[in-house]
């Protein structure tokens, strides 16, 4: 018998259960119990008044960044929330948060003493049992990811006092079929949610051993030959811009994506909605290329007007606008630590500012013809440019001052990057070659 069985046969009395209401009268009639956390748990009292006062108090940091009414935002973040309260409970504390996955989900992590760690996308729905449907695009996650799907069956308002919170069900996210991009998943294709904690079990000692691999749909190319090569799926077109798009970033959090255009124009978008949040304008003309800051409060823009601006994307606003190429500025990088930014021009300088002040503190010219591929490694000390003489210059950030330039490429390098550890640096060119450099001691 698949192991799936019994809990789809627990999940149908469930949903009776639910329909007959006989669980909610059951929390009625017993007042001191705090929940059954494998199928609902009533939050109320002092602990749905911190929920609120916390989400209220995440509403009014992003009021300005999400474009939505404060209340909307509150919203969402109090289903996220309470989604969250309710799997950290029901897990015994075995869970911590890894981030959102968007502002009305939760990613958390699930980890025991072996070392094991499992990821669960935990969704929240609103409405009747039989009209809830949990929608969820094509993600890339961990493939051990489970998805927890919540329903909170009563509306959100001030005035409420109670809400019933219910653990709708769970699915192994490799048991998802995507269809164009996108899962619609109804209460009655969940498997009984408390189930939960054994399949977690199951997979920290490996008693299930599952076909992880995503569902194949229709319209998704097949993996030749069965091999693990994955395929990749067209989630949305994002439309807006009235020029060429020249470049796009993602933010460190996975939640956004900012793109600059020749309509001299920056917009930022929700990933996975494909909503515009943002519409950046202060360039006087084409703007070259966009980076995050590492803690994602900052967006630096290049443009063809010279100059570079910085963006706080909380507010919306122009925080620092530099200028000082002499010509289109097609490269901007942060350093790690956030503390300078590095630019990249057509008049052939790279330059060193201090982010607080727009302080220029190096300008690198040790050889002609930059091109646009810098790097800056892992512990912030040394940046990299490139050029069409086929050279790869290191230079030391905090002084400005030329490291060492490595030859061998034949024709121009166009690309570099340093490795997570800053071990080894790869540079790609024209030439038709990849080359992987190792850092060795002096």
């Amino acid at each position: 018998m698949d192991w799936t069985t019994p809990l789809r046969s627990l999940q149908a009395d469930f949903i009776a259960r639910l329909h007959s209401d006989a669980a909610v009268l059951h929390h009625l009639t017993n007042p001191q119990l705090r929940g059954y956390f494998s199928e609902m748990t009533i939050v109320s009292g002092a602990e749905l008044a911190q929920v609120r006062q916390d989400c209220w108090s995440v509403a009014d940091r992003l009021k300005h960044l999400s474009g939505q009414p404060i209340y909307d935002v509150f919203i969402s973040h109090f289903y996220a929330t309470m989604g969250e309260l309710v799997a950290r409970k029901y897990l015994d504390g075995l869970v911590s948060p890894v981030d959102s996955f968007s502002r009305s989900d939760r990613l958390l992590r699930v980890s025991v003493d072996n070392g094991g760690a499992y990821s669960i996308l935990v969704k929240v729905g609103h409405g009747h049992v039989d009209a809830v449907r949990w929608e969820l695009p094509a993600q890339s996650l961990d493939k051990n990811t489970v998805l927890l799907c919540i329903l909170i069956r009563e509306p959100v308002t001030e005035a409420q006092l109670t809400y019933q919170v219910v653990m709708a069900g769970f699915l192994p996210f490799y048991m998802i079929a995507f269809n164009h991009g996108i899962a619609t998943l109804a209460i009655g294709e969940l498997l009984y949610a408390g189930g939960l904690k054994s399949y977690l079990t199951s997979l920290f000692t490996q008693q299930i051993a599952p076909d992880l691999r995503p569902v194949s749909v229709p319209n998704v190319v097949p993996k030749p030959n069965n091999s693990e090569v994955p395929t990749w799926q067209c989630l949305q077109t994002l439309r807006g811009h009235a020029g060429a798009v020249s470049s796009v970033a993602i933010s460190p959090d996975g939640q956004t994506i900012a793109s600059g255009s020749s309509d001299n124009n920056i917009k930022i978008w929700q990933l996975l909605t494909g909503s515009l949040l943002l519409t950046l304008t202060g360039h006087a003309d084409a703007v070259l290329s966009v980076a995050f800051s590492p803690d994602g409060l900052y967006l630096a823009s290049g443009s063809k007007d010279k100059t570079v601006n910085i963006w706080h994307l909380e507010t919306g606003s122009l925080w620092r606008s530099i200028s000082g190429h002499a010509d289109a500025v097609d490269s901007v990088l942060f350093s790690s630590d956030r503390k300078k930014i590095a630019t990249g021009g057509w008049d052939e300088k790279m330059k060193i500012w201090r982010l607080e002040t727009g302080e220029l503190l190096h300008t690198m010219d040790g050889h002609s013809q930059v091109d646009r591929a810098f790097a800056i490694s892992p512990d912030g000390e040394t940046i990299t440019s490139s050029s069409s003489q086929n050279t790869i210059e290191l230079w030391h950030l905090k002084t400005g001052k030329l490291i060492c330039s490595l030859p061998g490429h034949a024709d121009a390098v166009e690309s570099v990057a340093f490795s997570a550890d800053g071990q080894f640096l790869v540079s790609g060119s024209r030439d038709k070659t990849i080359k992987v450099w190792r850092r060795g001691s002096s």
